[in-house]
C-alpha cells in the first residue's frame, strides 16, 4: 500500500470563523466531520459566526499567562474588575478567579464546540449542559507578557476563550486528567496524520487505555506517596525526565491512582474539620454518585458522538481539610459543584453530533459513530465501576478489635520493573503501647524464613464525633525500617511499606502505603496510615443513589473486591455489571470478545483507512 499522505486543501488559511469545507461521503451525503480545522457544516458555522458570545474587555484586568504542563494552547489567568452588580457581575464576577482564558489560535474547534452547545436542548443533551466546563464567550484583549509584570503588555490582542476555572476558590486543587477511550488517535480525523495516529495507537497499547479503556494523563498536586514514586531517585533516575514521569502515570491502573487521589493523610485536622480518613470517604462517595449521573446522561444521549481524545476531570481540594458542617451540607444538597468537581473537557478532536447531522449521514458513517460512542461510554462506566469497588474495599470492611489483623508488607520499589517483596509481618488490630518492633518474614515454597530486617509500627484507635459518617477508625503509624537487604545491583534498597487490614469473613481488605525512601537500608518514615468503615446507612444510601441514576437495582454484589490487581478478573466482573443493569446491557462484551473488526481494519490501514474516510 502507498504511504499515508494527508490531503491538502486549496484556498486561504482557515480563519477564526471560517468553517471547514464539506465533503461527500461514499453514500453521496455531505459529511461535515472531516477536517483539520472545523467540525461543522457551512450552514451550521455561518449560523454560529454572527452569534459568538463576545465578552467586554473592560470588565477584566490584563490576562496573565499561566504555566502549563502540556498541549499547544496557552492559558491565561483572568481577574474580574467590572461593576460590582448588574448582569456582568452576575455572569462573570461572582468569584474573582472564576474564569480562565484559553488562546483561541490553537483551539478553534474547541471554541465552536462550546458555541454549539448553547443551541442544544438542555433536556435531551444533559451530558453536555451538566458536565462540560462552563463557557463564557470570547474575550479580545492584550495580555501581559509575563505573569509577574502585568504592566508590560503584548503588542497585539489575543482572542481568549473563557472557560470555568476548576481551581476557583481552591487553595491547592488535586486534579486527575483522565483520557477516555481505548483508542485516542485516529488517522485522518481532525487533521491527525497517519504517522501520529500510529504513534498514538502504540501508546494506547502500552498504557492503561488498552486495559481499562482510559489512562491517567495528568495528576496535579499529587500526594507525597505518589510523588516519591514518580520523581524517582534523584541521582539514579533524574535523567529520565518529564516523558518518563508521564509514561509512569499513563501506565498506572485506576485502583492505584484513585487510591492516591483520595490520600489526604499528610493534612492536619482540628476540632472543626474532618479527619483525613473522613475526608477521603466523603470525596470518594461524592465522586461515585456524580460519575453515576454522568454515565446515565451519556447513555441517554439522543445520538452517538465521536469524542476522540476527550478527557474527564476529577478534582478535590488537596491543600486543607474542609469544615465538617460545610461538607455534610454539600453532600445533603447534592448540588454541583459539590465536594468533588467532575467535568468533561478537551474537545480539540471531538465532533458534536446532532440529530439533524446524524440523519444526513449514510449507514456506514452512522455505525462508525455508534462504535466509537460505545467505546467512550464504556470508558466512563469503567471509571465509575472502579470508584465504587475502591469505596467498598476501603470503607465497607467491618474492622474489629477481635479478629482483624494488620499485615505489614515491605517492598523494594523499582522504577522500570515491578516491586519486589522483601518481607512481611502482622499484628492484631488493637491499640499498642508505643511502637512495636516486628521482624520480617519471607515466604517461599519451603516455608517462612525470619529475616534480620525489622519494621517499627504502632496502632491507635481514632476517636470520632457523634455525627461522623464512620462507625470506627484506626491509625497505623509506620515509624521506620531497619537492616533492609540489598535488593538492587547498582544502588541500595528503596523501601516502601504497605499496610493492609484483613478481617475474617470479609472480602474487603483496605490498604494504604508510605512514600518511597530512595537508597536507604534503614529508612525513617513516621507516616500515618488511616483506616475506617462507614455506617450501614451511608453505604446503603450510596447504592440507592446509584440505582436511581442508572434506573435499575444496583447493590454491592455487583462490585466484588476479589481479584483486584488482576485485570482479567476485574474485566469479567465489569462485564457482568454491564449485563446486569438493563440500560447498560447493550454495552457488555461477551467472553473472548475482540474489538470491532471494522475499527481494527480501518485503524491499521494507512492509505485507505480513516485518511480516506475523513479527508
Amino acid at each position: 500500500s502507498q504511504p499515508f499522505r494527508p490531503k491538502r486543501r486549496s484556498g486561504p488559511p482557515m480563519g477564526l470563523c471560517q468553517p471547514a469545507a464539506r465533503r461527500q461521503d461514499s453514500g453521496g451525503n455531505a459529511d461535515s466531520s472531516s477536517s483539520c480545522s472545523g467540525s461543522f457544516s457551512d450552514a451550521e458555522s455561518s449560523s454560529l459566526e454572527g452569534r459568538l458570545v463576545e465578552v467586554p474587555p473592560e470588565i477584566f484586568a490584563a490576562p496573565k499567562p499561566l504555566s502549563r504542563s502540556g498541549g499547544t494552547a496557552r492559558f491565561f489567568g483572568l481577574s474580574y474588575v467590572g461593576p460590582p452588580d448588574g448582569p456582568h457581575a452576575e455572569r462573570y464576577g461572582r468569584q474573582e478567579d472564576r474564569w480562565i482564558g484559553k488562546d483561541v489560535a490553537h483551539a478553534k474547534d474547541e471554541m465552536w464546540f462550546y458555541e454549539q452547545i448553547s443551541n442544544l436542548d438542555p433536556e435531551r443533551y444533559q451530558l453536555l449542559h451538566r458536565w462540560c466546563m462552563p463557557y463564557g464567550g470570547v474575550l479580545a484583549a492584550r495580555c501581559a507578557s509575563s505573569g509577574d509584570c502585568a504592566s508590560s503588555l503584548e503588542p497585539e490582542e489575543r482572542q481568549l476563550m473563557l472557560l470555568g476555572n476548576l481551581r476557583a476558590g481552591s487553595r491547592r486543587l488535586r486534579l486527575l486528567d483522565i483520557k477516555i477511550g481505548e483508542e485516542t488517535a485516529v488517522a485522518g480525523w481532525k487533521g491527525k496524520s497517519g504517522y501520529r495516529a500510529v504513534r498514538g495507537r502504540m501508546l494506547d497499547r502500552h498504557t492503561n487505555s488498552s486495559l481499562e479503556g482510559f489512562r491517567l494523563e495528568g495528576f496535579d498536586n499529587m500526594p507525597v506517596t505518589l510523588q516519591s514514586q514518580v520523581d524517582g531517585a534523584p541521582a539514579a533516575c533524574g535523567c529520565l525526565g518529564k516523558k518518563s514521569r508521564r509514561l509512569h502515570l499513563q501506565r498506572l491502573p485506576s485502583e492505584v491512582f484513585l487510591m492516591h487521589w483520595i490520600d489526604h493523610s499528610e493534612l492536619e485536622s482540628d476540632p472543626t474539620t474532618l479527619l483525613p480518613i473522613e475526608y477521603s470517604e466523603c470525596v470518594l462517595f461524592d465522586a461515585c454518585r456524580q460519575l453515576a449521573q454522568l454515565c446515565a446522561d451519556a447513555v441517554r444521549m439522543p445520538v452517538p458522538q465521536m469524542w476522540i481524545g476527550s478527557s474527564l476531570a476529577l478534582a478535590c481540594e488537596g491543600g486543607r481539610l474542609p469544615e465538617r458542617k460545610q461538607v455534610y451540607k454539600l453532600l445533603a444538597s447534592k448540588e454541583r459543584p459539590g465536594l468533588t468537581r467532575t467535568n468533561i473537557f478537551d474537545w480539540g478532536r471531538s465532533e458534536l453530533n446532532t440529530e439533524e447531522s446524524h440523519q444526513s449521514r449514510n449507514v456506514e458513517f452512522q455505525q462508525l459513530r455508534e462504535d466509537y460512542w460505545k467505546i467512550w461510554v464504556r470508558g466512563a462506566l469503567r471509571i465509575l465501576y472502579e470508584c465504587v469497588v475502591l469505596y467498598r474495599r476501603q470503607f465497607s470492611s467491618q474492622l474489629a478489635s477481635r479478629g482483624s489483623i494488620v499485615v505489614i508488607e515491605v517492598f523494594d520499589y523499582d522504577v522500570l520493573t515491578s516491586m519486589e517483596l522483601i518481607g512481611c509481618a502482622s499484628l492484631p488490630l488493637r491499640p499498642t503501647a508505643g511502637p512495636q518492633v516486628l521482624r520480617l518474614l519471607k515466604r517461599s515454597r519451603h516455608g517462612e524464613m525470619a529475616l534480620k530486617s525489622e519494621v517499627d509500627v504502632s496502632i491507635e484507635k481514632v476517636s470520632l464525633s457523634e455525627d461522623s459518617r464512620l462507625s470506627q477508625a484506626w491509625r497505623v503509624t509506620v515509624h521506620c525500617v531497619r537492616y533492609m537487604p540489598s535488593m538492587d545491583t547498582f544502588s541500595k534498597t528503596d523501601p516502601m511499606v504497605v499496610a493492609k487490614v484483613v478481617t475474617p469473613g470479609s472480602d474487603c481488605i483496605p490498604q494504604a502505603s508510605t512514600p518511597v525512601a530512595w537508597n536507604d537500608l534503614s529508612a525513617v518514615f513516621n507516616w500515618r496510615l488511616e483506616f475506617g468503615n462507614v455506617k450501614e446507612g451511608v453505604l446503603d444510601s450510596l447504592f440507592e443513589e446509584l440505582s436511581a441514576a442508572l434506573e435499575d437495582s444496583v447493590d454491592m454484589s455487583l462490585f466484588p473486591t476479589t481479584g483486584l490487581g488482576h485485570n482479567h478478573v476485574t474485566q469479567r466482573w465489569f462485564e457482568a455489571f454491564l449485563e446486569r443493569v438493563m440500560r447498560l446491557s447493550h454495552l457488555a462484551r461477551g467472553v473472548g470478545h475482540q474489538r470491532d473488526r471494522r475499527l481494527l481494519h480501518w485503524a491499521s490501514t494507512t492509505s485507505s483507512g480513516f485518511g480516506d474516510l475523513f479527508g
